[in-house]
């Protein structure tokens, strides 16, 4: 086995000590000068990268549920498509509120189906997801308890917390290292790299540091006096999956619910016994991930009532221009112009499809409904504003700009509405009245305009930022996900994504960076 000594700079997450020493749970350690790779960025990313080159890993391990439980449920799934033996656990809780059975039957009553498997390629339909939740203790699974927790006390592998990377060190456009400095701000130290740096910084810092190292924007970068050494669009295309949430009342609310688990001390203190004791009850659901994704032909069919077409919305999608997602912005640089020619191709590809969904209606048996929109047309940038780290860089979410995104946003309002006026929700509920954005609220014009107001930016799935594309097409890393221009430096987090994915995106972060181990180590002879 090839031992390679690794470094990680993990952020404002656990304390850490002074520059030259890391702190690893459990443990301390000496910094080494120069390891033979250097991550940037300690989240899911990061550390499933940091575990894959220090020992060889797969990602999931998804564990069943009984049959009984799943016939009650409609839950069902091919196995083949999940993982057995990876870190990462994933199944689905032995629990769930008596009303989820309502959401299921409104929706199939409107034609909606139950996919067999959701992980099976198609993830339309209305569906009990998985949860990354440990079956054998009830406890969640992330990448701290999948990887990182496996990997404190190795040798190879140190941790340096609580500081920020300044900017990345080249040799000519050969990366060798990093800069770093404390929160605080008063400590700094430099790291090198023998083979290479990897960020796995997220979507908004990742793009800062590149920035912050001289490899962005050239406007920008010479804007605040910092030396150009690639021309790239690193920070424009963000992306994210705005969402609003309604609110409904039930005249015959089915108790318990998510809400009373809530609210409701003396049953949430019984709850909390029980998982204590037995792990088992509401404390194993979390917050629930009963969903319905709909294709935008679903969206905007005659059952949800919606004022527009689908040809309409496509139309509005394929009239919308880069200066439209890009205001403010004097000269695009053709490489995002041709980006966002290609990008929205695609899109309306997908926005024909049956299988990709352009809507997720999010529903755990309360008050609360979330209606997200999860494929986007409008672009956003994160671009840095100082040349100091700890300065954070402006983010501009561009949520809306393009007039499709409106009009997708409306007709699944109207969706849910849809949903909420079914025989299966109403007779067993009802009578249900809409409080948010309320019932008199029906023109076009007053739901943009609530839209406006109250709509979230972000279901924090923000990505993209430092897309793999073709160069000349606003691409900032290539298929090996190596930056542009450069060598040794390679991104592996939600930056390099070209369009956000119609999912929640955590199983597609771990996915990426497993991708990037496996070529990481094929560029370095390959190791086990």
């Amino acid at each position: 086995m090839v031992r390679l000594l690794v470094f990680s700079l993990f952020c404002m997450v656990v304390q850490g000590r002074l520059a030259r020493h890391a702190q690893v749970i459990g443990r301390d350690v000496d910094l080494a000068d120069e390891y033979d790779f250097v991550i940037v960025g300690g989240g899911t990313s990061g550390l499933t990268v940091a575990n894959r080159l220090t020992e060889n890993a797969n990602s999931e391990t998804f564990t069943p549920n009984n049959d009984s439980f799943n016939e009650e449920w409609n839950l069902s799934y091919y196995l083949d498509v999940h993982g057995s033996d990876g870190p990462v656990q994933s199944s689905y809780p032995e629990f769930m509120w008596e009303n989820i059975k309502n959401f299921f039957e409104a929706w199939t009553g409107l034609g909606v189906p139950i996919p067999d498997d959701p992980g099976a390629g198609s993830k339309a339909g209305v569906f009990w997801a998985p949860s990354s939740i440990d079956p054998r203790n009830r406890t969640r699974s992330s990448a701290r308890t999948a990887h990182h927790n496996k990997i404190a006390t190795r040798p190879n592998y140190h941790l340096l917390t609580m500081h920020a990377v300044t900017k990345i060190a080249f040799n000519g456009t050969i990366a060798t290292g990093v800069e770093y400095v404390s929160r605080a701000g008063t400590e700094t130290g430099a790291v090198k790299a023998r083979k290479e740096v990897i960020l796995a910084a997220g979507a908004i810092h990742t793009p800062q540091i590149l920035q912050l190292s001289g490899i962005g924007p050239a406007d920008l970068l010479n804007s605040l006096d910092i030396d150009v050494l690639v021309d790239l669009p690193v920070g424009y295309n963000l992306q994210d999956h705005p969402t609003l949430y309604t609110m409904w009342n039930y005249a015959n609310d089915v108790i318990p619910n998510g809400d009373y688990f809530s609210s409701n001390t003396t049953y949430n203190a019984e709850a909390l016994a029980q998982y204590h004791a037995t792990r088992s009850g509401p404390y194993t659901l979390g917050r629930g991930a009963t969903v319905c994704f709909l294709p935008l032909t679903n969206v905007t069919s005659s059952l949800t009532n919606t004022t527009s077409t689908y040809s309409s919305i496509t139309s509005l999608a394929a009239s919308t221009s880069p200066e439209t997602v890009y205001p403010g912005i004097p000269s695009l640089p053709a490489p995002v112009i041709a980006g966002f020619a290609a990008q929205k191709r695609q899109l309306l590809t997908e926005y024909a499809s049956l299988s990709t969904s352009t809507t997720e209606i999010s529903y755990g048996g309360g008050s609360l409904m979330a209606v997200v929109m999860v494929k986007p047309l409008s672009r956003g940038t994160v671009f840095v504003r100082s040349t100091d780290v700890l300065t954070a860089p402006v983010i501009d979410y561009g949520t809306m700009l393009a007039p499709s995104d409106i009009a997708v946003m409306i007709a699944s309002v109207r969706a849910a509405r849809a949903f909420m006026a079914t025989a299966a929700m109403q007779g067993p509920l009802g009578p249900i009245v809409e409080v948010a954005p309320g019932a008199n609220v029906t023109a076009d014009a007053d739901l943009e305009a609530v839209l406006r107001e109250t709509l979230n930016p972000s279901f924090a799935h923000v990505s993209c930022t430092a897309p793999m594309m073709a160069r000349e097409e606003g691409g900032v890393v290539d298929a090996a996900l190596r930056v542009y221009g450069v060598g040794r430096l390679r991104v592996v987090d939600a930056s390099v994504w070209p369009l956000v994915p119609a999912t929640h995106t955590s199983s597609t972060v771990y996915a990426v960076a497993e991708k990037a181990a496996d070529l990481i180590k094929a560029a370095h002879g390959g190791w086990r």
